[in-house]
């Protein structure tokens, strides 16, 4: 089983994922959260410390969730990966794409101090 909670930390939104993110209705919790993020605006950080199990079609999810976000001129930090899904990311080469931070006070504070416009160029 796969969940979500959504937090606001100042402007930042904070979704903490947790459980199994695999392909199924588990990816679509998270898709499907997307839009109200989206409309909120702000920052996006996505804490995945309590996440056990992911696969292929996580991992899509996540560069999905990446695209739209950056495309919407926000940004998105990852944060709190297990060393696992740290080295799918690293083979895939998306730890080269993405921002990733080691825990979530730091993802904030990275994510709050970069201008929109700055992020969405890099």
């Amino acid at each position: 089983m796969f969940s979500i909670q959504t937090r606001a930390v100042g402007p930042v939104n904070v979704v903490r994922c947790s459980g199994s993110f695999v392909l199924g209705r588990e990816t679509e919790v998270l898709t499907q959260s997307v839009p109200g993020l989206l409309e909120r605006g702000g920052p996006v950080i996505l804490n995945l410390k309590d996440v056990v199990t992911i696969d292929t079609s996580g991992i899509g999810t996540l560069l999905l969730l990446h695209c739209w976000i950056h495309a919407a001129g926000s940004r998105i930090s990852f944060c709190c990966l297990s060393p696992r899904i740290s080295e799918m990311l690293r083979i895939t080469n998306l730890s080269e794409v993405f921002d990733i931070r080691s825990d979530e006070q730091e993802a904030i504070s990275a994510v709050a101090a970069v201008p929109a416009s700055v992020a969405s160029v890099a």
